[in-house]
């Protein structure tokens, strides 16, 4: 084995990942009777990697055995914890624009009543008035639905490419259920808080 390698070219390499920042690369003949580490990996039942691993340790003494089954679920624990935190500000996060909603809602009650009596004044009945005004929460509730879904998606694609480099999957159940929840909490809101208005 040669004890000395010449230097040939340096570069730069920016990365944000956790591992090794540096490395060298030579060719396969100059490393070939080298001392080498060889890594494999093996899909195993759970029930049978106690038993595997102390097999391999009686027969090679020199091989070390990791279970990389505890180190994943060590991974999803941290995963699920972060999730639960992702959680907790989402329903903050929900709530508090429940509490905005509600109160622009009940600030412009008094314009709403104004335009209750200019449609009753013109021969409009309680049902087409109540039908104006929730077309009117239902279509506001549609468009910020949308809107939330698109800058929602966008930071989620752009943490989980740039950031995470993992794949992004859409969750169209997941969307659709919240955009309806959505609307659905909008309207409920709306009609709870202005019914007066209709009296």
């Amino acid at each position: 084995i040669r004890d000395r390698a010449q230097v040939v070219s340096i570069r730069k390499r920016v990365s944000e990942n956790i591992g090794a920042f540096f490395y060298f690369t030579f060719e396969k003949e100059v490393l070939e009777n080298a001392p080498q580490t060889i890594f494999s990996i093996a899909k195993i039942e759970s029930s049978k990697i106690p038993y595997l691993q102390n097999e391999i340790i009686k027969k090679f003494p020199q091989v070390t055995v990791i279970n990389g089954e505890r180190t994943a679920k060590t991974v999803g624990d941290i995963i699920g914890q972060i999730s639960s935190i992702v959680s907790f500000f989402t329903l903050f996060s929900l709530g508090a624009g429940i509490l905005i909603l509600l109160s622009s809602i009940i600030s412009t009650n008094s314009q709403r009543t104004q335009e209750a009596v200019f449609y009753k004044l013109v021969g409009a009945n309680k049902s087409f008035i109540k039908k104006v005004f929730m077309y009117e929460y239902l279509i506001i509730g549609i468009i910020s639905s949308f809107i939330a879904l698109f800058i929602s998606s966008l930071a989620t694609f752009l943490i989980t490419k740039f950031f995470l480099e993992i794949k992004f999957i859409f969750l169209t159940q997941e969307v659709i259920i919240y955009l309806f929840f959505t609307i659905f909490i909008i309207v409920i809101i709306w009609y709870a808080s202005s019914f007066n208005v209709f009296m």
